[in-house]
């Protein structure tokens, strides 16, 4: 009797892993991405989306195809030339770069594996828009940790991972965060183009997503996930200074109507301060001596509006 329940507990941990593989398939029909550019692009470039849109047979393999668009002078722009193509079989996902398929995420993957792979680049500021260079390069980033989170009420597979960026040496070291279904949530897509090196706080960061059963929304919580007008917390002209810092931030703005919440983190988005600009005020101090030296960001927020700035602690 004593092996009746260890049996049945193996039994609902088999049958809960086989319950989380019925809907993991990468890319369903219908899932769209959408990415925000550079804080410094132009308002009329503030968003850009992958969709999938079609089934399509590529080198002899079932795979799905991305459609690329663009926010240009007040409307979403397709640009076809540039689609991307995946396809997902068993835990591993592909992507079609230089002319073949190139593995791009290995769920199955354990700690301490790496993954090698390539990335075409071009100018992610320039969004869509921006034509392929040709530059092809290999990289590879390493699995630090896995887990099985909740991401838009479902439970994902999710990799923690450290990558190189390429010809740049350990310079360019990231801590990344994949997630089954999804991909990428924290820095620029990795469709085989991209930045894929960048953080959220600087460009290409994944705003949301969102298919026919999960719904991701990024750190910043836009709702809804094409919100493209212009931030109302522009108009305040907000300034923090001195940057790099070696102690106190000083905040300069126009008077405030009204209350703006602020967050200061970390590229692992370790929180180190939160706070409230009130009504009426037109300045603000912060002590960010006991900080460590590095990357921090200061995400000031107005209802479903953010506005993040980069700030260097020497």
């Amino acid at each position: 009797m004593s092996m009746k329940p260890i049996f049945f507990s193996l039994i609902l941990c088999f049958a809960s892993l086989d319950m989380l593989g019925q809907f993991q398939a990468f890319a369903p029909m219908g899932a769209q991405w959408y990415y925000r550019p550079h804080e410094l692009m132009p308002k009329e470039n503030t968003l850009y989306t992958f969709t999938v849109t079609k089934d399509t047979v590529l080198d002899g393999v079932l795979a799905k195809e991305l459609s690329c668009a663009q926010w240009v002078n007040g409307q979403f722009q397709d640009f076809p030339n540039l689609n991307k193509y995946v396809y997902s079989g068993s835990d591993s996902v592909f992507y079609y770069v230089d002319n073949q398929w190139e593995l791009l995420f290995n769920f199955g993957a354990m700690p301490g594996d790496t993954i090698v792979s390539k990335v075409a680049y071009f100018d992610i500021f320039n969004g869509c828009i921006g034509p392929d260079s040709g530059q092809v390069w290999n990289f590879a980033y390493r699995i630090d940790s896995v887990a099985i989170e909740q991401i838009g009420g479902w439970p994902l597979r999710v990799q923690y991972v450290s990558s190189i960026c390429p010809g740049s040496g350990d310079g360019c070291w990231r801590i990344q965060k994949i997630v089954e279904r999804i991909g990428v949530i924290d820095a620029g897509y990795w469709w085989g183009q991209g930045d894929f090196c960048i953080t959220g706080g600087e460009r290409g960061y994944l705003r949301c997503y969102a298919d026919d059963l999960v719904q991701y929304k990024g750190s910043i919580g836009i709702s809804p996930c094409n919100y493209v007008s212009i931030n109302e917390i522009d108009n305040y002209n907000i300034t923090i200074y001195p940057n790099p810092t070696t102690g106190a931030l000083y905040f300069s703005f126009s008077p405030l109507t009204s209350n703006l919440d602020f967050k200061v983190f970390d590229n692992l988005g370790r929180i180190f301060n939160v706070g409230i600009l009130m009504v009426g005020d037109i300045s603000f101090e912060m002590n960010f001596e006991t900080a460590p030296s590095g990357i921090f960001y200061v995400e000031i927020a107005l209802k479903d509006q953010v506005k993040r700035y980069r700030i260097v602690k020497i």
